[in-house]
């Protein structure tokens, strides 16, 4: 008797490619060949940083163009 696919992958992964597929964005990024680093594909040091700072900090200027002396670099 195989295991019931009550596992991530079942549930969330394999559904979500589906989805990305229909939006046409099955070859933008593939997480397995993901480059960790500032330069590295997405920008992210490690899995663990789930905010995307530098695309962040870019929309956040373009909402705000003069800047927020509050916010530093």
């Amino acid at each position: 008797m195989s295991p019931a696919p009550y596992d991530e992958d079942h549930l969330v992964e394999q559904p979500a490619l589906i989805v990305f597929d229909v939006l046409g964005w099955w070859d933008t990024i593939s997480a397995t060949d993901e480059l960790f680093s500032s330069n590295g594909t997405l920008g992210r040091e490690t899995k663990r940083d789930v905010v995307l700072v530098a695309q962040l900090r870019a929309a956040l200027e373009s909402l705000s163009p003069t800047g927020n002396p509050t916010i530093s670099s």
